[in-house]
């Protein structure tokens, strides 16, 4: 069991918090339910769909982590999702290397989509522009545009074979 000394263990919680409660997920939310319309009456409905999805997306992350534990723990070196993937095949059953990998797929387009939509809500907030998904790109041009920016520049950084995604070397 880990000590609330532990360094790494502080910083892994720490991690997963800010993740968890994250200050773009909050404004993302916010301008979701503007963009859908959503009035007082609706407010319960909508209570019950944040849960189902905090629970869903805890369930997720805690069963990614459960992975990563195990690779730890049975000293399996890896470096990144697919390496982990291929050492991991060799031992767990197909089913549950397919599942951690829906599970990868589903924790990119969430962090893409939310990161993405809520900077363009904030910029467009900011400059003072049309801001909703129900508005056409011809209303919206800035909006839209600094949003499928932010991600086609994201998807072009992700591919440079040369700048450093992660700090394998980190003394945390």
């Amino acid at each position: 069991m880990p000590k609330l000394t532990d360094r790494n263990f502080l910083f892994d919680l720490m991690a997963v918090v800010g993740t968890t409660v994250a200050p773009w997920q909050l404004f993302c939310q916010n301008y979701c339910i503007l963009d859908k319309g959503v009035d007082k009456k609706d407010i319960a409905k909508e209570t019950k769909e944040t849960l189902f999805g905090s629970v869903f997306t805890i369930v997720i992350a805690g069963c990614m982590m459960a992975l990563g534990s195990f690779a730890y723990f049975n000293h399996i070196p890896y470096t990144d999702v697919p390496t982990l993937l291929k050492t991991l095949s060799n031992i767990l059953p197909t089913q549950v290397i397919f599942l951690f990998f829906l599970m990868v797929i589903n924790a990119s387009i969430i962090g893409t989509i939310g990161v993405s939509i809520s900077t363009a809500y904030a910029y467009a907030e900011d400059k003072n522009l049309p801001r909703s998904l129900n508005n056409k790109i011809s209303e919206a041009k800035n909006f839209y545009l600094y949003y499928f920016g932010i991600i086609i520049c994201a998807g072009l950084f992700t591919l440079l074979p040369s700048l450093p995604l992660t700090q394998p070397d980190s003394p945390l």
